[in-house]
């Protein structure tokens, strides 16, 4: 197909968001230096002219750098362009040096877009394009800033050019890429779209989220770790303001009781956020299967949209909180690269919390690919297993005791304490080894894997053979003389999605996985 080399660059607003950042760092920096001056300030007022031409002088050099930086990243913007050349996206960098970019389109995983209140105001968006490379799984390989209507072709454009081998045209792609909004409810089902490609009819479907869906995900998301820090933050930042009204204001001490309690509350505030952003965060979500596309989008301060070929799935993931597991309600998440790699994106969800049977009549709907290998039973590990979880426990028991003699001795004192803290060691070693045990299971037949694992919260993991890189198994003595073996399977992921771990299995399950793997590999 016909595509246009015309370059075109960044829109300038990325010399905004590259640059803010770094200014705002910079800005926090001078800040708490000011705090320290002024405290100087207030105890020798005699020297008030002194005072104010250093910090004239530090603003003036801050200024200097400031338009340094500035200066820099213009150039850097007016010097970069991007292209779309044949089968390739050409990225090309005249700064010191000259650098081109090549990526060749059939490599892409995905074209994402996103947008935070800033892009929102300027009617701008970020694209993210990733491609299936182990080398760059953990980062989003281009980076763009584009207008929202650039963006829309651009990301149309390519998705032309991966289909073209079918001989879809990039107006039948961009139309498949309308945004279809839906009232709330589970889900909506539309007008079967013909595939041309192989000549099936397949159905549109669209699953939505109302508030009460929303609501539901955030408490079943809570982490429990953030809710106490977020009670201890906000305690402590009332306990010093109060300690400090006690003590009486004074000129010398009022900056040292607002930074202590301004500290206390910070660490408070950002644990409440941790804990309640799930309910805001996937505001208006959306997912639609359109033929073999997975269309997810979502946001409120940041609105997110992606468009994910079906075929670069690489896995699914369900996962579960110990609120969740314990009500029996599940998340999905989709293993792709390019989902969630960023810091501000993980979690990047595929179905938000909701009943086990719901969970499978939407992947039905959405993912049918998957859905089957979700039905799989799970069979946890032999019950000799134990001897082997024992080995860990012992040997953390042995270094626990150690600990706990080297404490009497130096200390000399406290002996309760520290026989209290070593046997709360003991129980949360013991409470970690055998909720691994319980958790840890596994399923495999012809098609799929399964892989489970946790301790409070659960994690299972469903791939189908194709997608797995490949397998490592060991077997130590001890687990020789039990005949089970353990493992791990590696995809084409980010770090934290490309290692999965195998639990004790027998050995004639470990065969007949490796029969089934190498089959699918020959196919």
């Amino acid at each position: 197909m016909e595509t246009t080399e015309t370059k075109f660059r960044n829109h300038i607003s990325i010399v905004i968001e590259r640059f803010g950042t770094i200014f705002i760092g910079i800005v926090i920096v001078l800040a708490g230096s000011a705090l320290d001056d002024l405290k100087e300030i207030v105890k020798h007022m005699d020297n008030l002219k002194e005072y104010l031409a250093d910090e004239f002088a530090g603003a003036s050099l801050f200024l200097v750098l400031f338009l340094i930086a500035l200066f820099w990243q213009l150039r850097r913007w007016a010097k970069t362009y991007i292209s779309i050349q044949g089968q390739a996206i050409v990225i090309e960098k005249n700064t010191w040096n000259r650098k081109v970019q090549t990526i060749g389109i059939k490599h892409i995983s995905n074209v994402n877009l996103s947008q935070n209140i800033l892009e929102m105001m300027l009617g701008t968006c970020t694209v993210k394009l990733d491609t299936d490379s182990f080398s760059t799984a953990d980062d989003t390989d281009v980076k763009l800033v584009l207008k929202k209507e650039k963006a829309e072709w651009f990301r149309q454009t390519v998705f032309a050019i991966m289909e073209s081998e079918g001989n879809r045209s990039g107006a039948e792609v961009y139309a498949q890429d309308a945004n279809h909004q839906t009232e709330s409810g589970a889900y909506k089902e539309t007008a079967g779209i013909t595939d041309e490609e192989n000549g099936k009819n397949i159905t549109e479907t669209t699953v939505t989220a109302n508030v009460n869906d929303m609501i539901w995900h955030g408490v079943f998301a809570i982490n429990l770790f953030a809710v106490l820090l977020a009670v201890g933050g906000i305690g402590g930042s009332v306990s010093k303001l109060l300690s400090g009204i006690q003590e009486g204001i004074s000129g010398q001490n009022i900056l040292e009781i607002i930074s202590g309690w301004a500290v206390a509350f910070f660490i408070g505030a950002t644990a409440v956020w941790d804990t309640v952003k799930d309910f805001i965060k996937y505001y208006q979500y959306q997912v639609t299967r359109k033929s073999d596309k997975i269309y997810i989008s979502y946001g409120l301060l940041k609105k997110v949209s992606y468009v994910i070929p079906v075929k670069r799935i690489h896995g699914v993931t369900v996962r579960q909180t110990w609120i969740a597991r314990i009500f029996k309600r599940y998340r999905v998440e989709l293993i792709n690269v390019g989902m969630g790699d960023d810091d501000e994106e993980k979690d990047a969800f595929f179905l938000l919390y909701q009943s086990h049977a719901d969970v499978i009549e939407k992947m039905q709907k959405l993912l049918p690919e998957f859905a089957e290998a979700m039905k799989l039973p799970l069979q946890r590990q032999k019950k000799s297993v134990i001897f082997l979880k024992a080995i860990p426990a012992v040997i953390w028991a042995v270094a626990l005791f150690v600990a706990d003699r080297f404490a009497k001795e130096i200390i000399g004192s406290h002996f309760l304490w520290i026989n209290l803290a070593c046997v709360c060691g003991w129980l949360v070693v013991l409470v970690m080894l055998a909720g691994g045990y319980v958790t840890d299971a596994f399923a495999c037949d012809k098609k799929s894997l399964a892989v489970s694992s946790g301790v409070f919260g659960r994690e299972t993991t469903y791939m189908h053979y194709p997608q797995i890189q490949y397998f490592s198994f060991n077997q130590n003595i001890v687990a020789k003389k039990l005949r089970v073996v353990k493992g791990n399977a590696y995809l084409l992921a980010s770090a934290s999605d490309s290692r999965h771990d195998l639990p004790y299995m027998p050995e004639e399950a470990v065969e007949e996985l490796k029969e089934y793997f190498l089959k699918k590999m020959v196919l």
